[in-house]
């Protein structure tokens, strides 16, 4: 198990399928698969693009998370093709954070939910970021 403190910028978001997140006071946990690692993160070792099957992301000291989310539907029945749905979209504000003194990030990640199926735009701002493999 690895912990790697912030190297967000060597993290590739598209292809990743987000579960759940955990809040736990000021820290969101999200279960995430497949998140990509740019070449120069400590965890890849290769001059290529790899993904990591599963891992935790955790942002500490939240001020702040907005969750845009747009749903998809089957473009016919049985096709296996899924288009968006400007009908489905919804906003999520994560509110409860207790208040944060620390000076804040701002952390932008997008992919996937999987029930439903949402394509999720989020901004969290946090005083800090790991990744748990």
């Amino acid at each position: 198990m690895n912990v790697i403190s912030n190297h967000f910028d060597l993290l590739h978001f598209t292809e990743c399928i987000f579960e759940k997140p955990v809040i736990l006071g000021a820290k969101i946990i999200i279960p995430t698969h497949q998140i990509g690692l740019l070449p120069s993160h400590p965890l890849n070792q290769t001059s290529e693009l790899i993904f990591l099957p599963q891992c935790c992301l955790i942002f500490e000291q939240v001020k702040k998370s907005v969750r845009q989310l747009t749903g998809y539907v089957e473009e016919s029945p049985g096709s296996g093709e899924f288009k968006p749905s400007s009908d489905l979209k919804r906003t999520v504000i994560d509110d409860s954070f207790p208040i944060v003194d620390e000076p804040v990030t701002l952390f932008e990640i997008e992919g996937i939910f999987q029930n439903p199926l949402e394509w999720v735009d989020w901004e969290i701002e946090s005083a800090a970021f790991y990744l748990l493999d």
